[in-house]
């Protein structure tokens, strides 16, 4: 018997033994209006009112055939991919096309055979994710130009992902020696130059660190017992 059906008939029996509402809900750990829904039932179809009933839905949405037919047509034409015909549909909105989601489309598609799965997966970049055993053992650096002309240098813990240190640099400007007060700024076209120059200058400098301190790491892991 269905655990369901069991459970249910259980409650009608109780009921008639002369139980509570309450009790019966505590025993069983539902809500009352369930219980008193289900003696409901009984009183106006019987036992046969208790058997459960099947959740499918009774009616059956079908596409239109003239939007299956412009969907073959789109995948034989201009080989679409079921996102960009799904696309088309809701953009354009054609008489008498129907539009539907790429998961339907993705049906059409399958059943009429014009499903082309590749062979092998593609491939996915970025997943893998390392991180070092030990807080400390590496910091990373980033750095970026913030909307006031200002670089933002960061650094990151790469175990713990804790920020050890934060902070925003200002934009240095320069001026040109032995020149009149009206012409000692510097271009923006050279200005910016002289930004990038420094900055790969620094960033230059952050890698040969981490190289160096890639190195010690591995000797202290070479010399651990």
């Amino acid at each position: 018997m269905d655990p369901v059906l069991r459970r249910r008939r259980w409650i009608i029996r109780r009921r008639l033994e002369g139980w509570k509402i309450r009790d019966i809900a505590e025993a069983l750990r539902i809500n009352e209006k369930t219980v008193d829904r289900w003696l409901s039932t009984h009183r106006k179809h019987g036992w046969e009112g208790l058997h459960v009933r099947s959740r499918r839905p009774h009616h059956h949405y079908k596409t239109p055939q003239s939007t299956v037919n412009l969907i073959l047509e789109l995948r034989r034409s201009k080989h679409w991919g079921p996102n960009k015909i799904e696309g088309y549909l809701r953009n354009y909105r054609l008489e008498d096309i129907t539009p539907v989601s790429h998961r339907t489309i993705h049906r059409i598609l399958v059943e009429a055979g014009l499903n082309n799965p590749i062979s092998t997966p593609r491939k996915v970049w970025g997943k893998h994710r390392f991180e070092r055993l030990h807080s400390n053992n590496l910091w990373q650096a980033d750095f970026k130009m913030t909307d006031e002309d200002e670089w933002m240098i960061s650094y990151l813990d790469d175990h713990s992902r804790f920020i050890p240190g934060l902070r925003i640099h200002e934009t240095v400007r320069e001026t040109r020696p032995d020149t009149d007060r009206s012409r000692n700024t510097i271009p923006p076209s050279q200005r910016r130059k002289l930004r990038v120059h420094r900055v790969l200058q620094w960033k230059q400098h952050t890698t040969h660190r981490r190289k160096r301190q890639k190195t010690l790491n591995h000797r202290q892991d070479r010399s651990l017992p």
